[in-house]
C-alpha cells in the first residue's frame, strides 16, 4: 500500500440531526402507545442510534492507495463487516478534485461500465497528497 487515509464524516451535524430523529420518534411511539413500551422502544431507538456513531467514529472509512489499484473501506458492525469497492489505474478515465476551507472530496470516475468511486471530507492534505498519488499512477499505466 502507498497511501491510506480516513475519510472524516461531519459527525456532529449528523449527530444532531440523528439525535432530533430519535427524539421525534420517541415522542410518537409514546403518543401512540403512551405506556412503558414506548420508553422502551425509544431507549431502543437511542442505542441502536449510538453504536451506528460509535462504529463512524472507532472505524471510520478508509481510502487506500495501492501500486495497482485505488480502493474504498467502509467498516460496518464494529469491524465485523468490511464494504470494499476498488478500481484499477487503467480503468480511471478522469480524477476530479474539489477543496473546500477544512475538507477536500475526491470523484474518480472510471471506464467500461464500473462504477464510480466518490471520497467525501477528506483533509485536504490527504486530499492533494492521494490525489497526486493517483495521478502519477494513472499516467504511469496508460
Amino acid at each position: 500500500m502507498i497511501y491510506s487515509c480516513k475519510l472524516r464524516q461531519y459527525l456532529l451535524f449528523k449527530i444532531w440531526l440523528w439525535a432530533i430523529i430519535a427524539v421525534l420518534a420517541g415522542i410518537v411511539v409514546a403518543l401512540i402507545f403512551s405506556n412503558i413500551v414506548a420508553v422502551w422502544i425509544g431507549l431502543g431507538i437511542g442505542l441502536v442510534i449510538l453504536l451506528v456513531f460509535l462504529n463512524l467514529i472507532i472505524l471510520p472509512p478508509r481510502l487506500e492507495v495501492h501500486e495497482d489499484v485505488v480502493k474504498l473501506k467502509e467498516f460496518r458492525f464494529f469491524g465485523l463487516s468490511v464494504g470494499e469497492q476498488s478500481v484499477s489505474y487503467d480503468k480511471i478515465a478522469l480524477v476530479k478534485k474539489d477543496e473546500g476551507i477544512f475538507f477536500s472530496s475526491i470523484v474518480i470516475e472510471t471506464s467500461g461500465g464500473d462504477r464510480d468511486l466518490f471520497f467525501s471530507e477528506l483533509r485536504r492534505g490527504n486530499a492533494r497528497k492521494a490525489y497526486k498519488i493517483i495521478e502519477e499512477k494513472r499516467g504511469k499505466s496508460s
